[in-house]
């Protein structure tokens, strides 16, 4: 990978990183390379955000997936592309020499940007999204479909079910989303449901790509053990 050493983003760049033109990114490596994560973190958090749930994140190296951990713009994620830096563009260069599929996942408003880029972008194969989605607008997704696991509380305050208007945009509703992915992903009735640790999930038989929406009733926050789940649920399907 072609490193460009910037003094924009080198001076925020730790040493232990990937510094790129527009932002920087840790990884972390696993024995051998079976599967690849983009872990987008939530607001007011960093790119340790992951490093600092150790059960989670060594259940995902333990299960062979390479983690790509890259840095937000201030702290949080400018998912609506209106100001600041090009997400899009920075998140696409981040995976852009990977060779096997990339499963993007991401908590709050990091499930958020997940979303949009699984929505609007062909660079991530498929979507692990935990208390958060779309803004409002939801919008129209035009890229291929591909396998979705979204995960809500229904106590969650931060971002409700519903969604509420924060700084000045809405949170998207819960089950819209849903709703969205199902009809993206050529989706029938439901397949079956099953427990999942804490939640729930329904699971859809869908034409393109398996839709499954997880639900229990904590609040937002990161169940115990999300890591083992979701690296199970992205193995099953990427094979």
């Amino acid at each position: 990978m072609l490193l460009i050493l910037l003094a924009s983003s080198c001076t925020r760049c730790p040493s232990d990183a990937v510094c790129l033109e527009r932002g920087w990114y840790y990884v972390d490596e696993p024995a051998e390379v079976t599967h690849v994560m983009l872990w987008l973190h939530g607001w007011n958090e960093d790119a340790s955000h992951l490093r600092e749930r150790a059960p989670d994140h060594q259940a995902f190296l333990d299960a062979g997936f390479r983690l790509l951990q890259p840095m937000g713009s201030e702290n949080s994620w400018n998912s609506e592309q209106n100001v600041g830096r090009d997400e899009f563009a920075f998140l696409e260069q981040v995976v852009a020499d990977q060779e096997l599929p990339v499963l993007v996942a991401g908590h709050s408003v990091g499930a958020s940007m997940a979303s949009e880029l699984a929505c609007q972008s062909d660079a991530v194969a498929g979507l692990g999204a935990m208390h958060g989605t779309f803004w409002d607008p939801m919008p129209s997704c035009t890229k291929a479909a591909k396998p979705v696991r979204q995960v809500h509380g229904t106590a969650d305050t931060t971002w409700p079910m519903e969604g509420r208007g924060w700084v000045g945009m809405e949170q998207g509703d819960i089950q819209e989303a849903v709703e969205l992915w199902h009809e993206k992903n050529v989706c029938g009735e439901t397949l079956f449901e099953e427990n999942d640790g804490p939640s729930t999930c329904t699971v859809w038989h869908c034409g393109q790509g398996e839709v499954r929406y997880c639900e229990h009733d904590g609040a937002h926050r990161m169940e115990d053990g999300f890591g083992e789940r979701l690296a199970a649920w992205w193995v099953g399907q990427a094979g």
